[in-house]
């Protein structure tokens, strides 16, 4: 019905909440993907991926993947195909384009159909939200065990630069705000449009342009 007939799929990644192809039909491509659904995550990522996308695309926005169509029994959404290849090497011009990206988006935060979007899986509504989400990567971070020569100077960094920077910064808001204040949520007009799931292994590079 969006005019893929005889589609040939290709497998490009399986992830932990999807299973993604490459769709090739009569010269057109386009990316499928297959969203896990389990009855004890009540999420709908497929609603939270399209919804978004298709905010972003009313908004003139290119430089991300274009919603085609979706199947909501089935869990299905079909997206347009980007060019570009993942990058091997973050460089600053990369994190300049990504920053740039996020300010872009939130241009449009006030529009029509922008505080309507979900709320992130990890989103952050307070400073405690915040603090919490970071205090529990840091320990998970001490406890991981990478099997590689790097691991002395992983671990390094996480004990010595990471977790005292984290308290230093911890015990900073203490001083500094009330408990009451670390806690109060934000007003809908101070939340940000975040693209969730942000990270340079979402991004592909094509003549140096990043598309997200």
């Amino acid at each position: 019905s969006a005019g893929f007939a005889t589609p040939k799929l290709s497998p490009l990644k399986m992830g932990r909440n999807s299973r993604v192809f490459r769709v090739e039909s009569s010269g057109s491509l386009a990316v499928l993907k297959v969203y896990y659904r389990h009855p004890r995550d009540t999420r709908n990522r497929l609603s939270a991926e399209f919804d978004f996308l298709n905010f972003l695309s009313r908004q003139g926005i290119l430089r991300v993947a274009q919603p085609i169509a979706r199947d909501d029994v089935r869990g299905l959404g079909l997206y347009s195909c980007l060019p570009g290849k993942p990058i091997t090497r973050v460089e600053p011009l990369h994190v300049k384009q990504a920053a740039k990206f996020v300010i872009l988006i939130n241009n449009y935060r006030k529009e029509d159909g922008a505080s309507s979007l979900p709320l992130a899986a990890e989103s952050c509504v307070s400073v405690q939200d915040h603090l919490d989400i970071v205090t529990q990567r840091v320990s998970r971070l001490k406890t991981t065990v990478i099997d590689s020569g790097e691991s002395s100077e992983f671990q390094n960094f996480v004990d010595h630069y990471l977790s005292p920077a984290l308290q230093n910064i911890s015990g900073q808001l203490e001083k500094t705000l009330s408990e009451a204040e670390t806690r109060q949520e934000l007003s809908t007009d101070e939340l940000i449009l975040s693209p969730s799931d942000f990270g340079f292994h979402n991004v592909l590079e094509h003549d140096g342009e990043l598309s997200f």
